[in-house]
């Protein structure tokens, strides 16, 4: 065995054997970096793609897909929720608004993020 290990290079990692001689080689080199653009967010929150609507029922639970996420304003640090509603529309509400129409997606959300 030992003989073989020696024509091989020594034993798998080791790291203690001698190795086997090498030719030249020629070292690899990577190509330059290049600056790559900042990728955006994949939550893009901008105005344009918010909807000002909202249903107009008192119970929003039927008409909502999913409580996509929820955040907090930097500014007055109040705590916003984004929901999906079925139709397709993105809508911002605040809080208050969610406890009063749809509390019981609210709660799926955090079950959902535990």
């Amino acid at each position: 065995m030992q003989e073989y290990f020696t024509s091989v290079g020594g034993r798998p990692g080791t790291g203690s054997a001698p190795k086997k001689a090498q030719g030249k080689r020629k070292s690899r080199q990577s190509p330059p970096v290049q600056a790559t653009p900042a990728k955006k967010s994949k939550r893009n929150t901008t105005s344009e793609e918010l909807s000002k609507w909202t249903p107009h029922a008192s119970n929003w639970e039927p008409e909502i897909e999913r409580v996509d996420t929820v955040d907090r304003d930097p500014d007055t640090k109040k705590l916003n929720a984004y929901i999906i509603f079925k139709n397709g529309k993105r809508v911002k509400v605040g809080m208050e608004m969610v406890h009063k129409h749809c509390p019981r997606a609210m709660l799926r959300f955090y079950e959902e993020h535990l």
